[in-house]
């Protein structure tokens, strides 16, 4: 993946990030009573976003090489490739199962117990794309982390 492509990427999951953010936002807006993991799903999709534009900016800047370093390097340039393609993964996923949540809360209003004890087995699956997603983030910020020490 040659660095504008990993630039593109960056700011593609930053816009993911964001879809994400808000239908978390009509999630909560629209059930009292909607769990946790909800909260720290916007949460850590805020965090993650935020990490991502800081990344996108400093790869544009004019006065750093970071482009030049992953020009440079195959390995690395790869490895930015496998974790923002795991990362636009992880998301979409997420952020579909969301929207599932979502229609059926427009649909069928507020949920009965068949619903709820249904939504508790999507809640696993919820939990565990975040655990993806903090997985992706932090392998992000590591080779970030290398980009910054070779500048």
């Amino acid at each position: 993946m040659d660095p504008f492509s990993i630039t593109a990427g960056v700011a593609s999951l930053v816009t993911l990030c964001a879809q994400t953010i808000s239908t978390c936002r009509d999630i909560l807006s629209g059930l009292q009573d909607a769990p946790r993991i909800l909260s720290s799903i916007q949460s850590e999709c805020s965090t993650t976003r935020e990490a991502l534009s800081l990344m996108f900016i400093f790869m544009n800047k004019s006065d750093t090489t970071a482009l030049s370093h992953l020009s440079g390097d195959e390995t690395l340039a790869q490895s930015f490739d496998i974790a923002l393609t795991g990362c636009t993964v992880t998301l979409s996923a997420l952020n579909n199962e969301l929207q599932k949540i979502l229609e059926h809360h427009k649909r069928d209003g507020k949920p009965n117990l068949v619903q709820r004890a249904k939504y508790v087995w999507n809640e696993d699956s919820l939990k565990d794309a975040l655990d993806e997603l903090r997985g992706q983030r932090d392998a992000l910020n590591l080779l970030a982390t290398v980009v910054q020490r070779l500048v």
